[in-house]
């Protein structure tokens, strides 16, 4: 007997997270049903956020490569903070 490929609890997940990701502005990702309110208007403020993840990737594309990017290799994020350095979060209460 083959295994499924998802189990009850993994489809179940897969359905809710589509269910919630409809719900939200496909640019914002805020919920629609308040962001596009016309009540909602001017009761929103932008926060510059930098990821330095990010960041890092587009440092890295930036430099010239020889011979130039394959993409059919993906980038990925390595942490390379030392043990000895750890980032404190805060926790919200």
């Amino acid at each position: 007997m083959r295994e499924p490929e998802w189990l009850d609890t993994d489809w179940w997940l897969a359905q809710a997270l589509e269910l919630y990701e409809a719900r939200l502005c496909p640019d914002c990702k805020q919920p629609r049903d308040v962001a596009w309110h016309p009540d909602q208007e001017g009761f929103y403020d932008v926060s510059e956020q930098s990821c330095h993840g990010c960041g890092a990737l587009v440092e890295w594309a930036a430099q010239e490569r020889t011979p130039p990017i394959d993409r059919r290799y993906k980038l990925t994020l390595v942490d390379t903070r030392p043990p000895d350095r750890p980032l404190f979060l805060p926790t919200s209460e």
